[in-house]
Parts: C-alpha cells; sequence; structure tokens
C-alpha cells in the first residue's frame, strides 16, 4: 500500500502538470476565450493544488518552509500567476512580455522544487 508521502508526490505532480500546461496554454494562446479557458480551468487550480500539496509535503517531510529554495518557488510562482491572470484579463494583451513573464519563473520555480540548491 503506498504511503502518505507516495499519495501527496503524486497530486503534486499531477497539479504541476495541471498548472504548467495552464501557463503554457495562457502564454502561447493567440485567441482570448483560449487564453482565459487556460488560465481560469488549467492554471488557477493547478496553481491552489501546488500550494496545498507542496506545504503538505514540507510537513510531512519537515523541510523549513523558509528555506531559499523553497521561498525563491514561492515568489517565482507568485510572479507566474499575476502574469497570467494580467493576460487573461484583457484580449489586447498578447506579445512577448507577457508570455516571457509566465514562462520564465514557471521554468524558475519548477528548477528550483526538483534541484532544490542550498
Amino acid at each position: 500500500m503506498p504511503s502518505l508521502h507516495s499519495w501527496l508526490l503524486l497530486g503534486k505532480l499531477l497539479s504541476v502538470v495541471l498548472y504548467a500546461s495552464g501557463c503554457v496554454g495562457t502564454a502561447l494562446s493567440q485567441h482570448y476565450p483560449d487564453r482565459q479557458l487556460f488560465a481560469y480551468r488549467l492554471a488557477a487550480p493547478g496553481f491552489g493544488l501546488v500550494w496545498i500539496f507542496g506545504i503538505a509535503l514540507t510537513w510531512q517531510t519537515e523541510v523549513a518552509l523558509f528555506s531559499t529554495w523553497l521561498v525563491g518557488t514561492m515568489l517565482a510562482s507568485l510572479v507566474t500567476i499575476n502574469g497570467i491572470l494580467y493576460r487573461a484579463g484583457k484580449e489586447e494583451r498578447k506579445g512577448l512580455v507577457p508570455a516571457l513573464v509566465i514562462l520564465v519563473p514557471l521554468g524558475l520555480s519548477v528548477a528550483l522544487m526538483v534541484l532544490r540548491p542550498a
């Protein structure tokens, strides 16, 4: 039988996939209804689940909540979700800069979660 830790890791992985797919879809979609769909149906719920499972994993593994890599991950994910909400907020918000505000911090947060530098 899988342990609690295994279930939390699976939930975190699935929520990161949901969040990342919503981020990429919002960043790359040219049509406004598609951006809203990716942002509000995938990225926003994925963001909440990533935070819930992440906090549960830090509690379960007794990782310090204010470790450098964890604070960096939190800040990067907050920048990303704000970029998503900005891009999905109005139809004319297209272009490279809003897409980079979504994708660069997303890559940084995933890298910090995986590598956990000291």
